[in-house]
């Protein structure tokens, strides 16, 4: 008598598969959305702080002092548009390390250092009539506004993400036990923005198997 072979070399599943609509392309999505949104929020902090130290080192409109016929709005809008440049230089933008970790502020630390670098530069070759009282204000509060409005914005990006929206969808793999630790793991943190569609794990046979043919 005939039949088919039996195999116990079955995966087993630990957690079943929710259903992920649009995955790939709906994150792509809401990331790209956020660095614009970063990138508009830097250009108004930056600005925004720029045109305040001009007014808090000489206690007049930015507008009323000018350099070789430059208003310092102009020299604010330059310099800011600088600073947007050397974040993006310096991978402030990058996707994969907004809303977690410590590496986006030290980022934005850095391109503030590399800036006041260039502008000193700048300055001394170019012998330019830039006020040093007004680089030492601008420089730091440029960076604590855009730090700030960074850290305002990863609240906003953790409040979505304990709601479910702009995260990304995982599957994780690996023994029945250690995949079910991390997906608890994963699920008391939200804010990561690590969401477990499902476990997966082979079976106590099959890792038996590719233990023997190792």
């Amino acid at each position: 008598m005939t039949g088919t072979p039996r195999t116990d070399a079955r995966p087993s599943a630990v957690t079943a598969l929710r259903p992920v609509p649009n995955g790939p392309a709906q994150r792509e999505q809401w990331q790209r959305r956020y660095a614009l949104v970063l990138v508009a929020l830097d250009a108004s902090l930056l600005f925004g702080g720029i045109t305040a130290a001009a007014l808090l080192r000489w206690g007049a409109p930015a507008g009323s002092i000018a350099i070789h016929g430059v208003d310092y709005y102009g020299i604010a809008a330059i310099f800011a548009f600088l600073w947007l440049l050397v974040l993006a230089s310096s991978h402030a933008y990058d996707t994969r390390r907004l809303g977690l970790g410590s590496e986006e502020f030290r980022r934005v630390a850095d391109a503030a250092i590399r800036v006041t670098a260039l502008v000193a530069f700048v300055t001394f070759v170019g012998k330019l009539p830039l006020s040093r009282g007004f680089v030492a204000m601008a420089l730091p509060i440029g960076l604590v506004l855009t730090v700030t409005g960074r850290y305002s914005a990863r609240r906003v990006l953790h409040r979505l993400r304990r709601q479910e929206r702009c995260v990304h969808r995982v599957l994780v793999l690996g023994t029945p036990a250690a995949a079910a630790n991390l997906a608890k793991g994963l699920s008391r943190s939200p804010f990561a923005g690590y969401q477990v569609v499902g476990t997966w794990s082979p079976s106590a046979r099959d890792v038996a198997r590719g233990e023997r043919e190792g």
